[in-house]
């Protein structure tokens, strides 16, 4: 009772037994190869690409990567002639299609 006044979760051993057998019959790492068209990307492209994918402005990338808006700008930019898509929704498409979202 105390435990659970503390907030801490319970379990019942059967239960605690089947999560841990789930668990280790799970296989972690990457669900796939990595897409070759991720793999040209510089390791910024990427990072910027994701934070494009999770929706955040120019101005939030800048302020999080610690650089000027005309950087992630260009950024972008590249990002998409590189991957010959026209708009960020596309891009945000690719991300998602890459498994990197």
């Amino acid at each position: 009772m105390r435990a659970a006044a503390r907030g801490e979760v319970m379990l019942a051993p059967h239960v605690t037994g089947r999560l841990v057998r789930w668990f280790r019959s799970r296989e972690f790492g990457p669900d796939r190869d990595p897409d070759p068209q991720v793999e040209s990307l510089t390791p910024r492209e990427r990072e910027i690409l994701v934070l494009v994918g999770e929706g955040l402005p120019i101005e939030e990338i800048a302020a999080k990567l610690v650089m000027g808006s005309a950087t992630v700008r260009t950024h972008i930019y590249r990002l998409r002639h590189k991957r010959n898509v026209r708009d960020r929704a596309q891009l945000v498409s690719f991300a998602h299609s890459a498994g990197l979202l």
